[in-house]
């Protein structure tokens, strides 16, 4: 059985892939995975909101984030044990393929 770190790991993760994002500049789309994950980044990139266009699969939303600093950047969320085993390169490849 996996052991629960409390979400440390998931806050590091989230720190260090916002802070790059931030950096960066030219990120277009993100894929968060995990719940703890998700809600970490999204703290760190302080959005308004979440803009849901639709769903890849059933409990796998997109759309756009709105506001912070990730603003117009796209999205997908999926649960950490949600989804078949291709479902990250689904949703990778809706991303890159999204035009608005």
């Amino acid at each position: 059985s996996v052991g629960r770190d409390g979400g440390d790991h998931a806050s590091a993760v989230a720190r260090t892939a916002a802070g790059w994002a931030a950096r960066n500049g030219s990120v277009s789309g993100v894929v968060l995975v995990g719940g703890a994950t998700a809600h970490a980044f999204l703290g760190e990139t302080r959005p308004e909101r979440l803009d849901v266009s639709g769903e890849l699969t059933s409990g796998i939303p997109y759309g756009t984030i709105r506001g912070g600093s990730l603003d117009g950047v796209s999205f997908v969320t999926k649960s950490g044990r949600f989804g078949s085993p291709d479902t990250i390169i689904h949703a990778v490849d809706h991303l890159l393929q999204r035009t608005d």
